[in-house]
């Protein structure tokens, strides 16, 4: 019989660390690193996972078969190669044939789900995932699509791939899910679990039904990807043993308390006892986003929506600070490269006029934020001190400061209407990214925002 432990991670608890001393002492005791698996939802946490025993034990990588995510197990289980996996070039030979326009994003959080066939490809991939019918996921997200489009759209999808003879990333879940043989290991540790589909369960539990030893870590009071399939279900009736991280390394009491008022009303959960750090922190309302100071420390600036992110860009713009979003750092890395150059070169000559003169070939507006920037003390060159992301871009990540937008939009607030709990969750997380102070601003009207 498997051993089973649930690890219950809240904010800060250091849930990952956890799993990964639980890793290593199995390794140290003498398990062989191939009959150890380690699972989680990002190739970044497993790459974390891997460095750290291949620095302890002395290994290589390869050493460490099973350090995976979920969709790389199933592409090596079912022998694949990367010629039987739909790519984007499929992609858009699928635009060709369906009419659509597809690009691989939607917005789910617009205030309709969206006249592009990316909207069509995420309700096929939402169903499957999920596991439900195509009318139940219509129903759930894409009402306001046509449903005959929808349903040749996915017709169409489904025909396309077997003519390619390929495979998308849900087709290789299913397909192990069905027919993949069990993984030979010994020890099984996955993190995140809260981020899992029904789909991806079933595969867990074809993989690794029959390990003498499961870890499941996840935190069910952060399960904000339910519009992607989701489910807490799994961790809500897990049977096994259960342990709880009691202590928090980053929320302060301020935040803590307001976390704990939000999290209290989730209907149906796991309680978790933990406690605060000992700083007291700061909790404080603005009537408006720009009244926050981004000129020290380290800040999380967050949106429900991704519409949202413009407004908050403008702010750090405005302010002259270097900020992320998304993937892309707010000054362009060659025009820094050319500013190099230029004041390098004035070294030399002294009589040659100051870069911002100078360099005409760099946009006026861009000159004049790039100067602001200089102006506040902030590099051009290292990781910008400030973010910008929506809530579920930013799980997971941490700030000293943060700033949270609590206006919510129409879908949003439908949304809610039909599962209250799934919303708490996203502002559970929001609230919960803060290592010092958390700025909420408040809804531009009354009742469209969350209830804080």
């Amino acid at each position: 019989m498997t051993d089973r432990t649930l690890l219950l991670g809240p904010p800060g608890c250091g849930k990952t660390t956890r799993l990964l001393t639980e890793v290593e002492a199995r390794l140290a005791a003498g398990v062989p690193p191939a009959r150890v698996a380690f699972l989680s939802f990002t190739r970044a946490a497993v790459r974390v996972a891997k460095e750290r025993a291949v620095a302890r034990f002395n290994l290589q990588p390869d050493d460490l078969p099973n350090f995976r995510t979920l969709h790389s197990l199933c592409f090596r289980e079912l022998g694949l190669r990367r010629a039987d996996v739909f790519d984007r070039a499929s992609l858009a030979g699928l635009a060709d044939l369906t009419g659509e326009e597809l690009t691989g994003h939607y917005d789910t959080d617009a205030p309709t789900l969206g006249e592009r066939g990316d909207a069509l490809l995420f309700l096929d991939q939402y169903s499957r995932n999920a596991e439900l019918t195509l009318e139940e996921a219509w129903r759930a997200h894409g009402a306001a699509i046509d449903w005959y489009r929808l349903k040749r759209f996915t017709d169409a999808y489904a025909g396309y791939r077997r003519d390619l003879d390929e495979l998308d990333f849900t087709d290789m879940l299913e397909r192990f899910a069905a027919d993949g043989r069990p993984v030979e290991v010994d020890r099984v540790f996955i993190d995140e679990a809260q981020d899992l589909t029904p789909l991806q369960w079933r595969v867990v539990r074809r993989a690794f039904g029959g390990a003498p030893e499961l870890w499941v870590a996840g935190d069910d009071d952060q399960c904000v990807h339910s519009w992607a399939g989701a489910s807490v279900r799994e961790l809500l009736e897990f049977e096994g043993r259960r342990e709880v991280l009691s202590r928090s390394y980053r929320l302060p009491r301020a935040v803590f308390d307001l976390a704990a008022t939000v999290v209290s009303r989730i209907s149906r959960r796991h309680a978790k006892a933990f406690e605060p750090t000992d700083r007291p922190g700061l909790v404080e309302w603005l009537r408006r986003p720009e009244e926050v100071d981004l000129s020290t420390g380290t800040w999380l600036l967050l949106a429900r929506t991704r519409r949202q992110l413009a407004e908050l860009t403008t702010i750090a713009r405005d302010q002259g600070v270097v900020y992320r979003v998304g993937g892309a750092v707010s000054v362009d890395p060659t025009h820094v490269a050319l500013i190099q150059e230029h004041e390098a070169a004035r070294k030399l000559s002294p009589a040659l006029p100051i870069w911002h003169d100078a360099l005409t070939e760099i946009p006026v507006a861009e000159r004049e934020y790039l100067v602001a920037c200089r102006r506040r003390g902030e590099s051009l060159t290292k990781p910008p001190r400030v973010r910008i992301s929506t809530v579920h871009g930013a799980k997971g990540d941490e700030a000293d400061r943060v700033l949270l937008l609590t206006e919510l939009n129409e879908r949003v607030l439908r949304g809610r209407d039909l599962d209250p709990d799934a919303e708490e969750r996203v502002l559970y997380v929001g609230v919960t990214r803060a290592r010092e102070a958390l700025f909420l601003v408040e809804p531009r009207r009354a009742g469209r925002g969350w209830a804080v």
